[in-house]
């Protein structure tokens, strides 16, 4: 599940961020911070976005936009049967950074 994807990032490797956004079982965003033992929707959390960090599975990579920080880093993970447009849905994701 997604909610353990971001418990993961958290604990095993992102020192510097205080919370992930991620996507619930039934659609919402939703953010895990380290100092909460349950998701909060993203629009009730008060971390700005350089505080975050946002992982989109496959299913969610098409029309959604939220917010990332100016200076935001981002990364892009394909596999052997990953298409081009989930690949182009997923850079989309990335637009707007650094502008």
């Amino acid at each position: 599940a997604n909610v353990e994807v971001a418990r993961f990032l958290l604990q095993e490797g992102l020192q510097d961020i205080r919370g992930v956004v991620f996507f619930s079982n039934n659609d919402k965003e939703m953010v895990l911070t380290r100092d909460a033992r349950r998701p909060v929707p993203l629009a009730e959390c008060a971390l700005a976005p350089h505080q975050r960090f946002t992982f989109y599975d496959n299913a969610h990579t098409t029309g959604i936009d939220i917010e990332q920080a100016y200076l935001a880093t981002a990364a892009l993970t394909l596999g052997k049967d990953t298409t081009f447009r989930d690949a182009q849905q997923g850079a989309w994701r990335m637009r707007r950074l650094g502008i």
